[in-house]
């Protein structure tokens, strides 16, 4: 399966920030379900992030721990 680039995860992220029929628990649903095919990160289900890919080229990567 082809990943989504970030920008389009961050856009659907704001589109569904404030849409009343999406209560807090199906929103984090949608966010769990949508992070595995992004693009820019190297998701693990139940442990979030393992390492951010370096988005800004300078070769400084961020963990997340």
């Amino acid at each position: 399966m082809d990943k989504i680039p970030a920008e389009h995860f961050v856009k659907t992220i704001a589109a569904n920030a404030n849409n009343d029929e999406l209560d807090d628990k199906a929103f984090r649903q949608l966010v769990r379900n949508t992070l595995p095919i992004v693009k820019g990160g190297d998701y693990k289900e139940g442990k979030g992030f393992s390492r951010l890919n370096d988005q800004r080229g300078d070769g400084n990567s961020q963990e997340r721990r």
